[in-house]
């Protein structure tokens, strides 16, 4: 098939005038079935085109414009997104280090917590002191297993601060104290504390109740989970009995964090940074995504993200991602097909306006609602 398609394009960038009929059709023909449209073909059928120049040129920036910004939507750059729900934990954590005391943060999955965790660690760096072992007030794990036993705890806790993590379990709690000591850790943030082994736990509450350490351990878990596994031991329940609790946005908050998302996260307005700085603003205005009204986003939209969603940032995050590049697909293919055309016909004038095509891209609540059975079965499952 490819050595196919490669002999179709090559037919194609000859001259049309000097290309047999009965070789021309074929080409095209041949250029109409495949099933995944690769940015290389279309470039390829565009520059095969016997138009003036710069509309050949100008159609094949707009075609890589489109490809490029699936590609930041699909693989953006890590982005924490400061929500009032991340400021108030950082305002908590904040709190709990003051009073010296450790707690719990409790929340549904995929509301945040994790970018809560890591904006909190951008909140708190590393200082850094000029011949001496740097300060490293707050340490961060993530537990990788269910029911995660002390060892693996600790040795979570060795490669967060890049440290050996050989031997057994009296050599790793003995390594992990000194480096606490060391880098003179306050708190120990510890994400999906739910996954740990009660005894793990206890490993937790000792780094607290050393007080050559005095090391906050703050655990972050699902509600259930968490709470049953606390429930365990009362001593151990009683320790972390502050709880801040991150909840499911709804309503009016859940219109704007989808602005905001759209704009700040996915940069569905911006998906593109122009390398030129000549040009205004430094920046490229491709395409814009989501259609919003007065008020900022459509709310007939945002109701659909709601129910898709029931608030949870992360499945947010995947729809509009997945709606985004669903629609650049739909509009290259569209353009594709144009061309096919154009070039089965008169090639000389193309019949189509593709600026037009870019700009008229929107995500909508029709084309949502094409794709919420899927999602929908998949929160059932």
């Amino acid at each position: 098939m490819q050595n196919q398609l490669s002999e179709g394009i090559a037919t194609l960038s000859q001259a049309k005038e000097s290309v047999p009929q009965e070789k021309l059709l074929p080409a095209l023909d041949i250029l109409s079935q495949p099933k995944a449209l690769t940015q290389d073909l279309l470039l390829s059928l565009i520059a095969a085109l016997s138009n003036p120049q710069e509309q050949v040129d100008d159609l094949i920036a707009i075609a890589k414009e489109m490809f490029a910004a699936m590609a930041c939507i699909a693989e953006p750059e890590p982005n924490i997104l400061r929500l009032d729900q991340v400021s108030s934990f950082i305002d908590w954590i904040q709190g709990r280090l003051k009073l010296r005391k450790p707690g719990k943060a409790i929340g549904e999955t995929g509301l945040g917590k994790t970018c809560a965790c890591h904006a909190c660690l951008e909140e708190f760096e590393p200082v850094q002191h000029p011949n001496q072992p740097s300060e490293r007030p707050f340490v961060y794990v993530q537990i990788d297993e269910n029911r995660c036993a002390p060892g693996r705890f600790l040795q979570l806790i060795l490669i967060a601060l890049r440290k050996p993590t050989s031997g057994n379990l009296h050599q790793l709690k003995q390594r992990v104290k000194k480096f606490f000591k060391q880098y003179k850790v306050q708190i120990l943030l510890v994400d999906e504390a739910h996954c740990l082994h009660f005894d793990a736990l206890k490993t937790a509450r000792s780094f607290y109740d050393d007080k050559d350490l005095g090391v906050i351990p703050i655990l972050i878990g699902t509600s259930n989970r968490l709470d049953t596994l606390m429930e365990k031991d009362e001593q151990v329940n009683n320790r972390f009995a502050n709880t801040f609790v991150f909840e499911e946005l709804a309503g009016d908050k859940f219109s704007g964090v989808v602005k905001i998302w759209g704009e700040k996260i996915i940069r569905m307005q911006d998906p593109l940074i122009s390398k030129d700085p000549s040009k205004a603003g430094g920046k490229k205005r491709i395409i814009s995504l989501l259609k919003t009204g007065k008020a900022g986003i459509n709310k007939d939209l945002a109701s659909t993200l709601e129910e898709m969603t029931s608030g949870e940032l992360r499945l947010l995050d995947n729809i509009l991602r997945d709606a985004a590049v669903r629609l650049l697909e739909k509009k290259l293919g569209e353009i594709y097909s144009l061309v096919l055309q154009a070039l089965k016909t008169d090639s000389k004038v193309l019949a189509f306006d593709a600026k037009k095509i870019l700009k008229e891209i929107r995500i909508d609540k029709s084309f949502l609602q094409s794709m919420k059975g899927e999602y929908l079965r998949g929160r059932s499952m």
